[in-house]
């Protein structure tokens, strides 16, 4: 009986709000991480609001264990029904005697595949499956009770590593990879919502079985100032693509009038996004034209195109590209040059052209060549994002050799 329900209606608006501020894609369903956010939101909360006590009933929790992981913690406002998947090992693994006493038909969910979450929009089988998904017994994962099975199963259209098993992986068309096969990729980094477009703590695995994009520590030289993130997305155009989708729903909620104009935009500058990608994959990608992969660069601006295509850009400081470099910067840069035998150095196009001139007087040989980061205008009035990609792409692919 919850007759007082009224009464708790604002507290139940902030608990749907830290939900909404959880769920980055907006598919009303929160995966592992983005619970994980939402409960240190609630925490938060709890820490302002000392007289949380008044608000029992309002807001169920629960802690389990996982070996090897630890706990585990679940707040849902009441009305919510709660379910359990079970995952790696199963229930056998936590040696409770009791589990035959279990014999009662376990209630059954519906089960995305795809993000991994329970979808409890749908409460039938005939719903579930009509959607494209699984419908499962609350206390088993997809494909039974070994469903990691000791590795993870990776899409080869999008790179990205999601639990299932060995069987259903192969029967997706995807490529299953043992542990160690993958790695566990816990280097110094942030997981990056391609949805949001906001950074998290996380680990490569984990952040590329949630579908969003590792991107590793920026290094900084003593005369740069740290940072944590490369800003530059939009050199990635898959990352970019997702950008143009965020823009396009605002423009469609601030001028509903030309949702069918901003859609046909969007869809046709979308797939210029799919083609420009589709050559920088054949140039870079796992089986791309070019065998070479290391690029040596005056700025550290290149870390989400360096992720998606497997290029690695070594940094070369000295000629700052919105600054003009003293001489004895240039001279350490010419030294450095010579010594390290570099043949190909790529300059942003505003870097000084009177230490470019310099460097090619002074080094042999040396071929300077030009990325275009695009934190500002291009120089060329008739240049746009993907005339200019396309200049990156060209002058990758003749510097590496390609």
């Amino acid at each position: 009986d919850h007759d007082d329900h009224d009464d708790h209606h604002d507290e139940e608006e902030v608990l749907m709000g830290m939900f909404n501020m959880s769920d980055a894609d907006g598919n009303q369903l929160l995966n592992m991480t983005e619970l994980v956010a939402f409960m240190e939101l609630l925490e938060e909360g709890h820490d302002e609001h000392d007289d949380h006590e008044e608000h029992d009933g309002m807001v169920g929790y629960a802690t389990i264990h996982i070996e090897e992981e630890g706990d585990y913690g679940f707040a849902l406002p009441i009305g919510v029904e709660f379910f359990i998947l079970m995952g790696e090992g199963g229930h056998d693994d936590h040696g409770h005697g009791g589990h035959d006493d279990h014999g009662g038909d376990s209630a059954m969910v519906c089960y995305d595949m795809g993000n991994h979450t329970v979808d409890m929009t749908h409460q039938n089988e005939a719903d579930c499956e009509g959607a494209g998904l699984m419908w499962v017994a609350g206390d088993s994962g997809p494909g039974g009770q070994d469903d990691h099975q000791g590795g993870v199963c990776h899409n080869l259209t999008s790179h990205q590593n999601y639990e299932s098993n060995e069987a259903d992986c192969a029967a997706a068309g995807h490529m299953w990879m043992e542990d160690g096969d993958h790695g566990d990729h816990d280097g110094e980094g942030n997981c990056h919502n391609l949805t949001s477009h906001q950074n998290y703590e996380s680990n490569e695995a984990d952040c590329a079985a949630a579908g969003h994009m590792w991107v590793g520590e920026i290094v900084a030289d003593e005369e740069e100032q740290a940072f944590d993130f490369d800003p530059h997305s939009w050199l990635d155009p898959l990352s970019y693509k997702a950008q143009v989708v965020v823009v396009l729903d605002a423009l469609v909620k601030a001028f509903p009038d030309g949702e069918a104009a901003f859609t046909e935009n969007a869809a046709a500058f979308i797939g210029q996004l799919d083609s420009l990608h589709s050559d920088f994959d054949a140039a870079f990608g796992p089986s791309g034209a070019c065998t070479g992969n290391t690029v040596v660069a005056n700025h550290n601006a290149y870390a989400y195109m360096a992720a998606r295509y497997g290029l690695e850009f070594v940094t070369l400081h000295g000629l700052d590209p919105e600054g003009e470099p003293s001489a004895a910067d240039i001279l350490e840069v010419i030294e450095r040059i010579e010594e390290e035998g570099i043949t190909v150095f790529f300059v942003e196009e505003y870097t000084s052209q009177t230490a470019v001139a310099a460097i090619s007087e002074a080094v042999d040989g040396i071929e300077i060549k030009t990325l275009y980061t695009m934190e500002l205008a291009p120089t060329d009035g008739d240049d746009n994002y993907l005339s200019l990609m396309r200049k990156n792409l060209e002058g990758l692919k003749s510097g590496l050799g390609c």
